[in-house]
């Protein structure tokens, strides 16, 4: 009775491993029959006839790329005044270049007029 309890459990251990090793093998090609190593055929030539031929040559392609981006400034800079106004006039406009100490804009001084008397 212990010696089949035994056997029992050996091939319920032995079979899925039987089984996976066959699959294994199977998958890599063992128990394929006729099959052509690679370079062992020979290439026979022969001219294509009746069939317009061309003769292929490298030459140089120009390479177009195209990218979708942003321009962005060299030097950020942020304009601020020194006091709070209402803008009166736009003296610059966005992209215009302007020199050291011109005007940008015009700001309403009569709040700073009121305070001073």
């Amino acid at each position: 009775m212990d010696v089949f309890r035994f056997f029992r459990k050996g091939i319920r251990f032995l079979l899925p491993v039987v089984v996976i090793i066959v699959m294994v093998r199977w998958l890599a090609g063992a128990f394929h029959k006729g099959r052509i190593e690679p370079g062992k055929i020979e290439r026979q030539g022969r001219p294509a006839t009746g069939v317009a031929a061309y003769t292929v040559k490298m030459a140089p392609v120009p390479v177009r790329s195209e990218a979708i981006g942003t321009i962005q400034p060299e030097y950020k800079m942020t304009i601020s005044s020194r006091v709070s106004a209402n803008v009166v006039q736009m003296l610059a406009r966005a992209g215009m270049q302007v020199g050291k100490g011109e005007a940008l804009v015009r700001l309403d001084d009569r709040d700073l007029r009121a305070r001073v008397c």
